[in-house]
């Protein structure tokens, strides 16, 4: 049976940790949106491929959870995959571009409110991970030196979702403060770039 990206996606969550099928697809969120319903068959085929094998966590008032281990043959699936050097793109799926592609059939306050939306939606986005980025650090111990460490790729993935974030809230300012100019003439003079050396070189 063939493998697909969200397939070697879960796996990739479970080579360095056995967790819920629940936990796998909240650990998957800041790299690979996905859903829960989306990923409980992919764990049924994996471990029907004996790549994961599970057992199941006694709770207390609650139905037993199953709790997922990558197998010794799904590493070597893993390994594979790694030493695979076909390149891959990245693909985004982005309901909120789509929408700034329409947006100038709009007015300009109903386009404030689609770009308004968008970055109330990052700032959480980016608070969630501000919240939990001080926890991860704490658990990693200062041991994030060795690039064979598992802590080590735990560590950039994580750097690499907040930089991410955090370039994704100022180009949404950057939107808005071109929706709020009265009159843009020859808009295409209006950087990003220099947006961002002006907002820095201000603090």
């Amino acid at each position: 049976m063939k493998l697909i990206k969200l397939d070697y996606a879960v796996l990739s969550i479970l080579v360095n940790n056995s967790i819920s099928g629940y936990d796998i697809t909240s650990s998957l969120q800041e790299i690979w949106k996905t859903t829960h319903s989306r990923v409980y068959p992919v764990l049924a085929k994996l471990e029907k491929l004996e790549l994961v094998k599970c057992r199941h966590q006694e709770q207390f008032n609650k139905p037993n959870k199953k709790i997922y281990t990558i197998t010794d043959k799904g590493i070597e699936v893993i390994e594979h995959w790694l030493k695979n050097i076909t390149p891959s793109s990245s693909i985004k799926k982005d309901e909120g571009i789509l929408k700034i592609m329409c947006m100038h059939l709009l007015d300009k306050d109903s386009q404030r409110k689609i770009i308004s939306n968008r970055l109330k939606r990052i700032q959480k986005e980016k608070e969630h991970l501000d919240h939990v980025l001080p926890k991860i650090k704490a658990q990693l111990d200062n041991k994030a030196t060795n690039e064979g460490d598992n802590d080590f790729s735990l560590h950039i993935i994580n750097e690499a979702s907040n930089a991410f974030l955090g370039l994704e809230m100022l180009f949404t300012e950057w939107v808005l403060h071109l929706l709020d100019q009265d009159n843009i003439s020859e808009y295409s003079n209006y950087k990003f770039s220099d947006y961002i050396r002006e907002k820095f070189s201000n603090k």
